[in-house]
């Protein structure tokens, strides 16, 4: 996003697709959240690049992934960050500074598993059945969460039966978990329903 884009849009909420370019972390001096930590940082797209702000509530929710070099959705503010009593810019000189304010950051390689209603894998008959299942289990168990998981089981020409699996093995997907059930039963064997699909 260039400057003259986000200058248009001031005061107007945007969600923008970025890579974090940089990323600086500094400690609260005062206020309500003394002793917290809050970000500033550069988001840069194709078409440019704008400073944004990471308060610290939010800083604390996304703190453990959040690193320079990371693809992000940012919902968020653009806000004029002039100082005050800085000099105005000459007529027809320089445009206004901004910067995005972030309500909400997340990370693009999560995005799909997110926002999935409902979780699909699908494996040919394996050799090793009750093997196999128990692996899968074990996978779904490590990320408890409330969407639901249907397995089908397939003998190519002859026959598929998908299951539903129990309540308790509901998940909260994550990309961890699309990597470590594809290393399993192969790839394209995971795939995300959504609401609106």
């Amino acid at each position: 996003m260039t400057a003259e884009t986000a200058m248009a849009k001031v005061d107007q909420n945007v969600k923008i697709v970025a890579l974090l370019a940089s990323l600086k972390k500094t400690q609260i001096k005062k206020g309500q959240n003394e002793g917290k930590m809050m970000a500033k940082g550069v988001l840069e797209d194709l078409t440019g690049s704008v400073p944004v702000t990471i308060f610290a509530s939010l800083l604390e929710r996304v703190a453990p992934w959040l690193a320079e070099g990371r693809a992000v959705l940012v919902t968020g503010v653009v806000r004029s960050s002039s100082a005050p009593g800085a000099p105005e810019p000459e007529e027809g000189g320089g445009l206004v500074p901004v910067e995005i304010i972030a309500r909400e950051i997340q990370a693009l390689d999560g995005m799909r598993e997110a926002a999935a209603a409902e979780v699909r894998l699908t494996t040919p008959l394996p050799g090793t059945l009750d093997e196999t299942f128990a692996s899968v289990r074990e996978i779904l168990e490590s990320v408890p969460g409330s969407i639901p998981v249907l397995l089908s089981v397939r003998r190519a020409g002859h026959w598929e039966v998908t299951v539903r699996t129990a309540g308790r093995l509901a998940v909260r997907p994550t990309p961890e978990m699309t990597k470590a059930l594809e290393r399993l039963l192969g790839p394209g064997s995971v795939r995300y329903v959504y609401a609106h699909s």
